[in-house]
């Protein structure tokens, strides 16, 4: 109510005596109010006289409260903190703790890697592994820290145009699982290589004054665009979430037409090149002679011949070559105790003498973690969608745009939402 907002304003800029801000500080922390009770912390840190010791320990006290409000920027500068002023041995472990879960959660695993090889060092004065020269330009020198720390930035631009199909958890494991694989020896060599490659012709370019030529100083501003224009909407877009009530609800509403296997059959065949010698196939298969031996020696089809002439998977209405749809649809005709179908089928690859190995029908798929997860994605699909038309609109009409008669439907089917005159 007005007693803590007047709390928090006095947090934000009133000068009050030692007792008062340390009084502020707790209300603010007991109220929950993590920000303004972090601010009135460090104001009376700043202005009261203590050992190093109590100093940490509330710079610690400071940490957790950012912490747990998810600051995790401004948690790990707190423990850091904490850790310079004093080594507190009944909160060393619980700082190593606490910083592995804020690298982990802003998703710095380089930053994660570096801090558990410093925090497991046998001499804390000795250089420690993130500090070692991998390559020097000039002057300019690159440690394996500096490298980590590129190689995972370089990761994130790389990840930014596909994350956003992911879950948060989703963009976690991929990313980490990426980094396991790049921060290697090798996978740093290679990264090297082609940084020091890159440099070595940016430095050049730049001593040629390569950037006095119109044309490639137009293409940096239309690089720039795309960049701005791209780091704008993933901006607009990140944080979406889908929960798992609606994944359900999703799935519930849409079963019939997004979550239902459809009909199909499993088929073998023996393809040949003309009418007469389909239907002799189809007399010896009369008369005993095996399907599959008789595919084998006769069939044009060289992918399925020696396999039986057995087709890969089940043939459905969405899932059917070109060529196999004449099967699937003389197969779905035909009636359950036919084996091999009474006549050949034509398609665009000859005459085609056709057994029916399965058959199924269509079918709910139940909602386990496959379904789920594809109804969650589903939902994410449709709010990304609505909220970047949303943000189009918005644009358009800021800066007035005006879709002229004859180039509207060319930018609508582009997939920019049209502006029309008043």
């Amino acid at each position: 109510g007005a007693g803590t907002a007047a709390a928090a304003a006095s947090a934000d800029g009133a000068t009050l005596g030692h007792d008062e801000q340390l009084a502020l500080a707790q209300r603010l922390e007991r109220q929950g109010l993590a920000e303004q009770a972090a601010r009135a912390w460090e104001q009376y840190l700043a202005q009261t006289p203590m050992d190093a010791e109590k100093a940490a320990k509330l710079w610690y006290r400071v940490a957790t409260i950012q912490q747990d409000a998810r600051l995790y920027d401004e948690a790990l500068a707190s423990y850091y903190r904490s850790e310079s002023l004093a080594k507190v041995p009944v909160l060393e472990t619980e700082i190593t703790r606490r910083t592995q879960e804020c690298l982990e959660a802003l998703g710095n695993y380089s930053g994660l890697r570096r801090n558990l090889e410093e925090r497991t060092s046998v001499d804390a004065d000795a250089e420690q592994p993130g500090d070692e020269v991998l390559v020097e330009i000039g002057n300019w020198r690159l440690t394996r820290a500096e490298v980590d720390r590129r190689l995972e930035q370089l990761l994130d631009q790389q990840l930014a145009g596909v994350a956003a199909q992911w879950s948060p958890e989703q963009r976690r494991e991929q990313k980490e699982a990426a980094l396991k694989r790049m921060l290697t020896p090798s996978g740093r060599q290679q990264f090297l290589q082609q940084f020091v490659a890159e440099e070595l012709l940016y430095r050049e370019a730049r001593t040629r004054e390569l950037t006095n030529d119109a044309a490639l100083r137009e293409e940096l501003r239309q690089a720039e665009r795309s960049i701005m224009a791209g780091a704008l909407l993933r901006q607009h877009l990140a944080g979406l979430s889908a929960s798992d009530a609606e994944a359900r609800d999703y799935y519930e509403a849409h079963q019939a037409e997004e979550f239902t296997t459809p009909a199909g059959v499993r088929l073998a065949h023996i393809q040949l090149p003309d009418a007469e010698r389909a239907e002799a196939a189809l007399n010896s298969l009369k008369s005993g002679m095996d399907f599959a031996k008789l595919a084998e020696e006769l069939s044009e089809d060289e992918a399925t011949a020696a396999k039986g002439g057995e087709l890969p998977g089940w043939l459905s209405a969405d899932s059917v070559a070109p060529w196999q749809q004449p099967l699937l649809t003389a197969a779905m005709a035909a009636e359950d105790k036919q084996e091999v179908l009474p006549t050949a089928v034509k398609s665009e690859r000859g005459w085609h003498v056709v057994r029916l190995l399965e058959r199924r029908s269509a079918a709910v798929r139940p909602y386990d973690d496959a379904t789920a997860q594809e109804a969650r994605q589903r939902v994410l699909n449709r709010r990304r969608s609505e909220l970047q038309d949303e943000l189009f609109r918005e644009l358009a009409a800021r800066y007035r745009v005006i879709w002229h008669q004859g180039e509207q439907a060319a930018v609508k089917d582009a997939g920019a939402p049209p502006v029309k005159r008043d």
